[in-house]
């Protein structure tokens, strides 16, 4: 062999090593609108988590492969996070709650008059700022149990004197919660084919004034630096 030839083979194997060590990374943010409103004011819950991807430059080809036929890779790292938002007349205030990693998945959230609950895992439990709680002894007597708990598909429905609606990620749908002298809340869905990652956006539109974007989220998978993602997760 000659030596050009065993140096392009050498070129080509190392070339080969490096992209299988070397990683490219991914985030995709997961976005979700609930409005609960009633009596002028309105609860907005808005999904603010992250899912990750890294895999190697060697196995980035098969990735994008993988990607168009709706085959995409498994999450690496995932964090659960939304942002309440509180609608008064008096403004609007937000709040961000981390919900823990590995805390059970909840179900059936319910607004009721001190609060919103839901079932986690099979208990009755409290959101709060610091994620859901189980609830208090005192708090399942009054509640009633998980029995009570709100068990319809977020439509629009009027739940214990609450308006709910939850925006779905069917491309354009839209719809507006009428808060009278406080504003219009728009929350829209503008993702433009079924299929596509969902990007959703709330706007508050107050009697003569500008719309104010509470919320835009778009779910297609960006790339970061590895920097960028170990301050998502927090990875050493």
């Amino acid at each position: 062999m000659s030596v050009a030839k065993l140096l392009i083979l050498v070129l080509v194997i190392s070339t080969v090593v490096a992209a299988s060590f070397c990683n490219v990374y991914y985030i995709r943010n997961d976005p979700g609108v609930r409005i609960v409103s009633k009596d002028g004011q309105a609860y907005l819950f808005l999904g603010e988590g992250h899912t990750g991807y890294h895999f190697s430059y060697l196995a980035y080809p098969l990735v994008v492969a993988e990607e168009f036929f709706y085959a995409p890779p498994l999450p690496k790292d995932q964090i659960s996070a939304l942002t309440e938002v509180k609608i008064t007349s008096s403004g609007a205030e937000q709040e961000k709650i981390l919900l823990p990693a590995h805390s059970p998945s909840t179900m059936f959230f319910t607004p009721f008059d001190d609060g919103f609950y839901a079932m986690c895992g099979m208990e009755l439990c409290k959101l709060t700022s610091g994620g859901f709680r189980p609830a208090t002894p005192a708090e399942e007597r009054e509640i009633g149990g998980t029995e009570h708990l709100y068990r319809g598909n977020g439509r629009g429905e009027t739940v214990n004197g609450w308006f709910m609606r939850d925006l779905s990620r069917s491309p354009g749908e839209q719809f507006s919660v009428n808060l009278g002298p406080v504003g219009i809340v728009e929350a829209s869905s503008v993702s433009k084919a079924v299929g596509d990652y969902p990007k959703m956006s709330v706007n508050l539109v107050r009697p003569g004034q500008a719309p104010v974007v509470l919320y835009r989220v778009d779910g297609h998978p960006h790339r970061v630096s590895k920097g960028e993602y170990r301050h998502y997760f927090q990875r050493d």
